[in-house]
C-alpha cells in the first residue's frame, strides 16, 4: 500500500514547479531565465498575479518538506541525527514561507534573512543525510547528496563574496526539488531496506 506522503511529498514540488512557471509566464515585461531570480517572482506590483502564485508554490514546497523531515525521515533514521534533521528542517521550511511573505522590493533585510534561513536549514539537513548514507555506505544517495551541498556552498559563497547568479540560484533550486522527487519514493524505500538489513547482521 502506498503511503499518502509519498505521494504528497512530491506533489508538494511538484506543485511548487507548476505555479511558479505560471508566474514567470504572467511577469510584467517578460521573464528572463538567466536574469531574473526566483524571489523576482514574488516583488509586489499593481495587476501583477505572480506573488500569489509564487507564495502558494513555496508553501506547497514548504508543507512536503515538512511533511518528508517528521514522517518520511523516521522511516530509515533514528536518534540525534533524526533530532537535529527535524530542528534543522523547520528552519529550512519557516525560511521558505517567509521567502514568499517578504517580498524583496517591500522587506528587503527581512527577506535576505529568509533566504539565510533555507539555506542554513538546507545545509544542516543534507549534511546530516550525507553524513548517514557514507556511514551506511549507500554511495549513490551520498554522492546526490553531497552534490547538493555543494551547490549551496556554491550558491551562498557566490552571494556573499561575488555578485549572485541567477542561474546558479535556479540550479540549487531545481536540484533541490530532483532530491525531493526521488528520494520520499524509491529512494526512501532502498534506504530503509539497506538499514533494517544493516542493523539485523
Amino acid at each position: 500500500m502506498v503511503k499518502a506522503n509519498t505521494i504528497i511529498v512530491p506533489l508538494g514540488h511538484v506543485l511548487y514547479l507548476v505555479l511558479t512557471t505560471a508566474a514567470m509566464l504572467i511577469y510584467p515585461g517578460g521573464y528572463v531565465f538567466s536574469a531574473n531570480f526566483m524571489s523576482d517572482l514574488g516583488l509586489i506590483e499593481y495587476g501583477y498575479l505572480g506573488p500569489g502564485l509564487f507564495l502558494l508554490g513555496l508553501s506547497a514546497m514548504a508543507c512536503a518538506q515538512t511533511l518528508y523531515y517528521q514522517v518520511e525521515t523516521p522511516r530509515f533514521i533514528q536518534g540525534r541525527l533524526l533530532t537535529l534533521i527535524r530542528a534543522a528542517g523547520w528552519v529550512c521550511v519557516i525560511g521558505i514561507v517567509l521567502v514568499g511573505l517578504t517580498p524583496y522590493n517591500r522587506f528587503p533585510v527581512a527577506h535576505m534573512v529568509a533566504v539565510a534561513m533555507w539555506l542554513v536549514g538546507l545545509a544542516i539537513v543534507m549534511l546530516c543525510h550525507a553524513w548517514f548514507f557514507i556511514a551506511q555506505r549507500i554511495t549513490l544517495a551520498a554522492i546526490g547528496t553531497l552534490v547538493l551541498i555543494g551547490l549551496i556552498f556554491a550558491h551562498s559563497i557566490q552571494a556573499l563574496f561575488f555578485t549572485s547568479s541567477p542561474l546558479l540560484q535556479k540550479v540549487l533550486i531545481y536540484y533541490m526539488v530532483l532530491w525531493f522527487l526521488y528520494f520520499p519514493q524509491a529512494g526512501c524505500a532502498n534506504i530503509e531496506h539497506v538499514a533494517v538489513r544493516t542493523q539485523s547482521e
